[in-house]
């Protein structure tokens, strides 16, 4: 403002009456920075299930290993539920050879088992007492009871033709690693024979 008097200038009558302009301007531009950085931190601090960033990272970390480690568990249960429904009849099958202390004639039995329990049984026999000294050959098909192998109809096929039905029982003996074979005839114990496992 220009005074009248003297012709100076008075700038801070100026300086009152200027409009606010630039420093409204750079007011509002730092209260909207700091308000979108505020926003920002929070949007980074915080994930979208409302869990800090870090933590939500450690939290899928923690449910992808626990998902491993559940079917890591998962598959070792059924791997040895599995090894424990057909661990006891492993130990009896392979080629088994033995000696009939009776007769002297050297016998093969074969044993076969299956997932489901079941076993299969061949027997070749060279010297067969029932079958009059003549050679024969037995099969049949068993399943565990308790602790032994049994194979309740087992039919005998003699050289010369005649059959025979009888029952074979299988026992392990953990200290020599062998079966005990013993023949049942009517529902009397025929004959047991020792058997050494030939196969691996």
């Amino acid at each position: 403002m220009v005074n009248s008097l003297d012709g100076s200038v008075d700038t801070s009558a100026a300086a009152e009456t200027q409009p606010a302009g630039s420093g409204t301007t750079l007011a509002c531009r730092d209260n909207l920075l700091l308000g979108l950085k505020e926003r920002t931190i929070a949007a980074v601090e915080t994930g979208i299930w409302g869990i800090p960033a870090q933590g939500e990272a450690a939290m899928r970390r923690c449910l992808a290993l626990s998902c491993v480690s559940l079917l890591l568990a998962l598959v070792a249960s059924a791997a040895a539920a599995d090894e424990r429904s057909v661990f006891s009849v492993r130990a009896f099958v392979g080629l088994w050879e033995g000696i009939d202390p009776v007769d002297g004639g050297d016998v093969l039995h074969s044993i076969t088992c299956f997932r489901d329990g079941t076993c299969q049984l061949v027997v070749a026999d060279r010297v067969v007492t029932l079958c009059g000294g003549g050679s024969g050959v037995l099969g049949g098909t068993g399943a565990l009871e308790g602790d032994e192998l049994v194979f309740p109809d087992v039919v005998l096929t003699c050289a010369d033709g005649r059959t025979l039905d009888l029952e074979i029982r299988y026992e392990r003996d953990q200290r020599n690693r062998t079966l005990l074979a013993m023949a049942v005839v009517g529902g009397t114990p025929f004959r047991s024979i020792v058997l050494h496992k030939v196969s691996r």
